[in-house]
């Protein structure tokens, strides 16, 4: 195994670890139980409404509590986007890395393409983690251009592959 291979390995199976610690944390911090709770949320905020469909300004501080709740689904979802895309993500390098070695091309555009799945592989869920904090557009941003990274490369290795 070449050099760039092992780097490509380790550092998917470092992303997958970094994946795997997000989602702990992220367990942790919310006590695993989001979505129960948001649901119990969303059945008293419901119930709320209608029984004190008579009263106007009760709506809207219902109505401002569900907002509340979907906010904090999102951000879950986002977190929980994060902590597998890193994983699947990092599966992707160490494949790559093994598959690097049966493409016949030069080590300089093996290590650009490295280098920029590598670092396309570290942005995505970064952006994700970005969006889950409440940076929407920058983590929207980071995401995008981490996707971007990560696509062109794959790309780039099917088309050395096929010789298309």
């Amino acid at each position: 195994m070449e050099k760039i291979q092992l780097r490509l390995v380790i550092c998917g199976l470092f992303i997958i670890l970094l994946g795997f610690l997000y989602g702990l944390f992220h367990a942790y911090s919310t006590g695993h139980t989001p979505r129960m709770s948001s649901r119990d949320d969303y059945r008293e905020a419901f119930t709320q409404l209608a029984e004190d469909s008579s009263r106007e300004a009760g709506k809207q501080d219902i109505m401002a509590g569900i907002e509340k709740v979907n906010d904090r689904s999102v951000r879950h979802q986002r977190a929980i986007g994060a902590h597998t895309h890193a994983i699947y993500l990092g599966l992707l390098v160490s494949l790559i890395g093994l598959l690097l070695g049966v493409i016949s091309t030069s080590d300089t555009v093996a290590k650009r393409i490295a280098l920029a799945i590598g670092s396309g592989v570290l942005v995505y869920p970064l952006g994700l983690a970005t969006q889950a904090a409440g940076f929407i557009i920058a983590g929207e941003a980071l995401a995008l251009l981490g996707s971007l990274l990560v696509i062109c490369s794959v790309a780039v290795i099917t088309r050395i592959s096929f010789r298309l």
